[in-house]
């Protein structure tokens, strides 16, 4: 059985409306310390759980507040740098930013529309992959400046996740109802189609 154990109302500036509340993405860093969310509003905002998940409800501003040039779909943490946090855009773009400085150290855009999904590598630091309505997954290292794979999904792409035990493994959703199973070694031909 499960409990609201906190819950946080956003603070709402005079000059903003309830669509600007809208909440597309929660992400948890990796020691559980914090989460962040993001939305339409073109803010990622930062809270820590202890704040939050005490049994009162908060009307209280986050511990940081990065703002975007865009509407935000996805986040995702490193797994392996505690303040790194990847997202995804309404334009495409895939950014990586220092969540202690609210600075963006990477910027990707070679999506051509609206990028849906951006998850961290939970084996390799460097690794990202992205997905967006262009129909094509990214693979993208941090230590390069353009993407180092593409796969053509013929179908607009909703989610992608790296697997739990190595670099190679990617599941991708798409809008033709599948779910397409990869070995990145082997990107031609997904390994299974579910």
């Amino acid at each position: 059985r499960l409990h609201v154990v906190g819950q946080v109302k956003t603070v709402a500036s005079s000059n903003s409306n309830a669509i600007n509340a809208i909440i597309s993405s929660i992400e948890v860093d990796k020691e559980d310390f914090c989460f962040a969310t993001a939305g339409v509003s073109k803010r990622i905002n930062l809270f820590r759980f202890c704040d939050v998940c005490d049994g009162y409800e908060h009307q209280r501003q986050p511990i940081h507040s990065i703002s975007t040039a865009c509407k935000l779909s996805c986040l995702s943490y490193s797994k392996h740098v505690q303040n790194h946090i990847a997202s995804s855009d309404y334009e495409g773009v895939i950014s990586v930013w220092d969540v202690e400085t609210g600075v963006a150290f990477a910027e990707y855009e070679e999506h051509g529309k609206r990028a849906w999904t951006v998850d961290f590598c939970r084996t390799d630091p460097r690794l990202l992959a992205s997905g967006s309505d262009d129909g094509r997954v990214k693979i993208w290292s941090t230590n390069q400046a353009a993407s180092v794979l593409e796969l053509d999904m013929r179908a607009n792409v909703c989610c992608a996740q790296y697997g739990p035990t190595n670099a190679h493994q990617l599941a991708v959703g798409c809008a033709d109802h599948r779910v397409h199973l990869f070995d990145l070694r082997n990107p031609s031909e997904p390994l299974y189609i579910l």
